[in-house]
């Protein structure tokens, strides 16, 4: 099965997001690597 993906960039699996929601550290470093361009794009 093909992984869902955005613009070309693959999701994060929602198992990532579950994780980080409940704290995990390596779930959030995860998802703040994901999201690390935006930010800082949306910083500029």
């Amino acid at each position: 099965m093909k992984k869902p993906t955005y613009k070309g960039k693959e999701l994060l699996p929602l198992s990532v997001i579950d994780a980080a929601r409940d704290g995990d550290s390596q779930a959030v470093d995860q998802v703040l690597r994901y999201y690390e361009g935006f930010v800082a794009k949306k910083l500029r």
